[in-house]
């Protein structure tokens, strides 16, 4: 049986009769509005006026044009829900562009999520990182995640950690509610879903204080502090000696000093860059 090919055109005038939430890809943000397409179909373009969005862009950069342009530029490419709420023709009749509003996708998310079984396990949508936190969606519902709640081990750059993670999950929360419906904001958990090896490992005395280990350096930060993964599950945060220069990837040996088992880390010292 052949499949009725359905056009872009069809799917935007679908949209604004049902409501229907469409998915499309951000080409350009600006003060005034958002610019998605659809189906990689750049032809026709979806202006959301700036008020019917909901990305998020922090208040302290609103007002500073250079600012703002360079943060929203971090939008581009991503994928985000909307409905079309109008549809703009040429004299002969075809449609040349379309308007949108992703306030109203968020509010049908809001209902779906109503309807769903909660606590349920879910994926979510990576808009935008930044060097702390990440902007996810979810049925057209948007919010930032922090680096403390995203993994029970020390981040110190979220950039790094999810260009390093980018297959292993980190887009997987456990959804559990909807934490404020004016903002559309969510209750998300992640540690309900990992794994808790450290605290395994530690407990079984494979890792205590005294011990000499080898590790890879895997991120570092402005205040000379760096991130030391010992093995996947266990990392530990360290101080860079004075003198001493030490890149993203190199080979460490280094002592145990402490455990902090609260924050999922070990202290680390007598920092040694192997060959």
């Amino acid at each position: 049986m052949s499949q009725i090919s359905v056009t872009t055109e069809e799917k935007l005038i679908d949209s604004k009769k049902s409501h229907t939430v469409l998915r499309g890809e951000i080409l350009n943000v600006t003060k005034d509005k958002v610019q998605v397409c659809i189906d990689n179909d750049r032809r026709l373009r979806i202006n959301i006026p700036i008020i019917e969005s909901t990305l998020y862009v922090p208040s302290k950069i609103r007002e500073r044009e250079d600012a703002f342009n360079l943060f929203i530029e971090g939008y581009a490419g991503s994928e985000i829900a909307f409905v079309v709420t109008d549809i703009i023709r040429d004299e002969s009749g075809n449609v040349t562009e379309a308007k949108g509003s992703m306030i109203e996708a968020r509010e049908i998310g809001i209902k779906e999520i109503k309807g769903m079984n909660l606590p349920a396990e879910i994926t979510v949508n990576i808009l935008l990182v930044r060097d702390k936190y990440m902007v996810v969606e979810y049925k057209g519902l948007i919010q930032t995640v922090g680096t403390f709640a995203l993994a029970k081990t020390e981040i110190l750059s979220m950039q790094d950690y999810v260009r390093e993670n980018r297959n292993n999950g980190i887009d997987k929360f456990v959804l559990k509610g909807i934490a404020n419906e004016n903002v559309g904001s969510m209750e998300l958990d992640r540690y309900a879903i990992l794994d808790d090896e450290f605290l395994e490992k530690i407990n079984g005395g494979e890792y205590k204080e005294g011990d000499c280990c080898k590790g890879v350096v895997t991120g570092k930060d402005i205040s000379g502090r760096m991130i030391i993964e010992i093995e996947p599950a266990i990392s530990g945060v360290a101080h860079i000696p004075d003198g001493l220069n030490i890149d993203i990837g190199a080979q460490i040996q280094c002592l145990i000093s402490g455990v902090d088992k609260a924050k999922h880390r070990l202290f680390l010292r007598r920092i040694k860059v192997l060959a």
